[in-house]
C-alpha cells in the first residue's frame, strides 16, 4: 500500500463522518479488514465500515472533475 488513507471518510450508509482506525501502539498504521481494506469508525451510528483504496481514488477523481467544471 503506497498511499496513506485519509483520516476521515464519509460513512457508506450516509450517517456522517467516519474516522480511520489505526494501530493503538503506533497510532499511524491503518487497521485493515480481512480483504486488506481500510477500516473506519462511524461517529454517529457507532459502527465499523471498510473502504477499498480504489474507492477513495475514484472519489478523488470525481471531486477533481467537479472542481474543473466550476
Amino acid at each position: 500500500m503506497n498511499k496513506q488513507p485519509p483520516k476521515e471518510y464519509q460513512c457508506k450508509h450516509g450517517h456522517g463522518k467516519g474516522i480511520l482506525l489505526v494501530d493503538i501502539e503506533t497510532e499511524s498504521i491503518p487497521k485493515l479488514d480481512t480483504h486488506g481494506n481500510w477500516q473506519y469508525y462511524c461517529l454517529n451510528e457507532q459502527h465499523v465500515f471498510s473502504v477499498r483504496p480504489a474507492d477513495i481514488k475514484l472519489q478523488e477523481e470525481e471531486e477533481q472533475k467537479v472542481t474543473s467544471l466550476v
